[in-house]
């Protein structure tokens, strides 16, 4: 066979093998798509948090390797259980487990080609301590009119940590993914870095745990010792849920808004308010409770004088959504006007909220309002 033929042969290879890889990848976007919608739901239902669902088509080149490599495994394309690939990130390698039960519930398992490597723990094995599933949509949901199609479809779903992930990825590009790769005078240090890892893993589980019991001991203690409790977002929202004078400002401060609507819970705001509540020098739930009780009918008319807007001052930029937590807020404005027109303090100065260049006058004229009508 001369030199022309070899190539007109060879071009003939590559088309067939790329129109058998295209018929066996068929739909498998679509279907990549479907999937990833259904564990995303399905892990929402369980309330298990993620990072991630993402999925991928394997790609020809990748394909014919792996054949090319197993072939007595892997005959053709078709026999491939991972062209369709996809990938669950959790955010703590604890909730891994919690994936794989959500899997083994919502799907057909696979047992003889799904492995989890956590169980071939080598030292420096971190980022592939993933759980592999091989799948298939099963029997009941293959029955449905939008999943006939796929059918017998095989697919594989990795479950692995975002940290292990992570290492994963930046090992892969590092070029090292197969372990006799890695020179000797480096695997020290591949094996120093997957122990960082893998220990900052169980630390992030350890930290979410602990500020659980810390969550559940301010439910417990916030209205039996609040003097115990230090004000943070967690105290401040607790307050908002369960504190009645709390609860009274807050829905009072939301309704004298009628025209605002009400936005959506931010902890960067509480964040904000807690820092407001130390200048006013107020550490403790029991010196915000105490504060908030003595002063509870001029903080409510305060809070109404600032929302109706008498004098104005916000008539070019008013109030379009009252933030969850405007309580505190209003609690600190009203601090802020007392100390100006007791003349405790010349100016809010650098107590005033960002881009107020008239904060003085705002504050004393509504201060002045509250005086008028007591």
């Amino acid at each position: 066979m001369n030199s022309k033929d070899s190539q007109k042969s060879r071009r003939r290879e590559v088309g067939s093998q790329r129109e058998k890889y295209e018929e066996s990848v068929a739909g498998l976007a679509d279907m990549g798509s479907l999937v990833a919608n259904l564990i995303s739901a399905a892990l929402a239902a369980s309330k298990i948090q993620f990072h991630t669902v993402s999925f991928r088509v394997k790609e020809l080149d990748s394909a014919h390797e792996k054949i090319a490599s197993r072939s007595s495994r892997y005959p053709d394309y078709s026999a491939l259980t991972d062209l369709l690939g996809l990938r669950v990130i959790t955010y703590f390698e604890d909730d891994v487990d919690k994936v794989s039960d959500v899997l083994r519930t919502e799907f057909d398992v696979d047992e003889e080609n799904s492995v989890d490597k956590r169980a071939n723990l080598d030292s420096d094995r971190f980022g592939y301590l993933s759980v592999h599933f091989i799948l298939t949509l099963g029997e009941k949901r293959e029955h449905l009119v939008e999943y006939s199609r796929f059918g017998g479809k095989k697919f594989e779903v990795q479950v692995r940590s975002v940290l292990q992930h992570a290492w994963a990825e930046i090992e892969h590009d590092l070029g090292y993914k197969i372990r006799g790769g890695i020179p000797q005078n480096l695997r020290r240090r591949f094996s120093r870095v997957a122990g960082l890892l893998e220990s900052a893993d169980g630390e992030f589980r350890s930290l979410r745990n602990d500020i659980g019991e810390y969550q559940e001991q301010v439910r417990n203690t916030i209205n039996t010792s609040p003097q115990d409790l230090s004000i943070n977002q967690d105290t401040l929202l607790e307050l908002l849920k369960s504190n009645e004078t709390i609860k009274d400002i807050e829905a009072a401060a939301v309704a004298d808004n009628t025209e605002a609507g009400v936005a959506p819970l931010s902890m960067q705001y509480i964040a904000k308010r807690a820092d407001n509540l130390a200048d006013m020098g107020v550490t403790t739930v029991k010196d915000l409770l105490d504060y908030t009780t003595e002063n509870f009918s001029h903080i409510m008319k305060f809070s109404q004088i600032w929302a109706s807007d008498p004098d104005g001052h916000f008539a070019d930029e008013p109030i379009l959504e009252t933030p969850v937590g405007v309580t505190f807020w209003m609690i600190y404005l009203y601090w802020l006007s007392q100390e100006l027109i007791s003349g405790r303090l010349a100016s809010a100065g650098d107590y005033s909220p960002t881009g107020w260049n008239n904060a003085d006058e705002i504050l004393r004229a509504t201060a002045m309002h509250i005086l008028e009508d007591v």
